[in-house]
């Protein structure tokens, strides 16, 4: 019986190694096979965030298509992340959200890309990237005028009188975004004479402006006359 069966065995063991011998000549994914190329990778700020950006290319070998494509990229001080792609089609774009740095500061990391078809992986293909987030010099400082009290006029700016007539003058307020302020205890006796003096763009103060020259109180001298006062204003002695 032993001698019967030792021909069928030796061409049993022939036949099993004309098999392993045919697979290896067609290894899938030998060096020459499927090679994975990476495009430069771009970066684009989303807020406080970036989105790291890849192409990742390979060639036919006539062997048929992979079967899975994993990458994974890393990032300095952000970990890893891995993506696997089933059955996948050339060009592949891959990107990756990472915690953007801080103005003036940057962030490196390394991406890898492998193709894997029948069980074999393929070669590692890998590249490097680097991203600096740029800065900006802070933003001139503004200073403030339009509540700040540049200049008191009187209208009329000259007159004359004859014995015994009189003649309103009207303090007007001339602030610094140049807005002009007539006090409210004024309005009744200037009212005109602060429209005809100023334009309307000049008329359109804000309620803070308002509120500051009304807390105004003005000293009066007069030679060779009387001043009638108002409000909080005082007369002063020559």
């Amino acid at each position: 019986m032993y001698r019967d069966m030792k021909p069928g065995f030796a061409m049993w063991a022939l036949g099993l190694v004309g098999v392993g011998a045919v697979a290896l000549g067609v290894s899938p994914l030998e060096p020459s096979a499927l090679r994975t190329s990476l495009s430069r990778a771009r970066v684009v700020q989303a807020g406080d965030s970036i989105a790291v950006q890849h192409v990742i290319r390979w060639s036919d070998d006539g062997n048929g298509g992979p079967d899975s494509l994993v990458v994974t990229e890393s990032a300095t001080g952000r970990g890893q992340q891995r993506r696997v792609y089933r059955t996948p089609a050339a060009p592949v774009n891959v990107s990756f959200m990472w915690v953007s740095p801080a103005p003036g500061d940057s962030v490196s990391g390394t991406i890898t890309a492998q193709l894997f078809r029948r069980r074999m992986q393929g070669g590692l293909a890998s590249r490097q990237w680097q991203y600096r987030r740029s800065d900006v010099a802070p933003p001139t400082p503004v200073i403030d005028t339009s509540l700040t009290i540049a200049a008191l006029r009187l209208e009329p700016n000259a007159i004359t009188l004859e014995p015994g007539t009189s003649r309103q003058l009207c303090p007007l307020f001339y602030f610094g975004d140049g807005r002009v302020v007539l006090r409210s205890t004024d309005v009744s006796a200037c009212g005109s004479i602060y429209t005809s003096a100023t334009t309307a763009s000049e008329r359109a103060v804000t309620a803070a402006q308002q509120a500051i020259a009304d807390a105004v109180c003005l000293s009066w001298q007069a030679a060779g006359g009387t001043v009638e006062v108002a409000g909080c204003d005082r007369l002063v002695s020559p």
